[in-house]
């Protein structure tokens, strides 16, 4: 004796997909504002003192460094020739 479940088993369409709820929903204002409280909370902590910026992010002397590079890029167009970069 079979049970009747197993004869006929239920089509693709009424079966449920096991897709999750998506993370940014209207019934869920949690999950909304966590998508974007999340990604800020380094920064946050890093103004307030708590984290250090390096090696993550861009300190003052990575940004010192890049123009100094860029400066030099300028020099170069600017002769026609290769161009030392220069640390003050």
């Amino acid at each position: 004796m079979t049970d009747e479940t197993d004869a006929n088993p239920p089509s693709p369409a009424s079966v449920p997909a096991a897709v999750p709820e998506p993370l940014v929903t209207k019934k869920n204002p949690l999950r909304l504002s966590l998508v974007w409280i999340v990604p800020i909370l380094p920064v946050m902590h890093t103004i307030a003192g708590r984290n250090e910026v390096a090696p993550h992010g861009a300190t003052f002397e990575d940004g010192y460094r890049a123009a100094e590079v860029c400066d030099a890029i300028v020099r170069s167009a600017e002769n026609g020739r290769r161009e030392a970069v220069t640390y003050r």
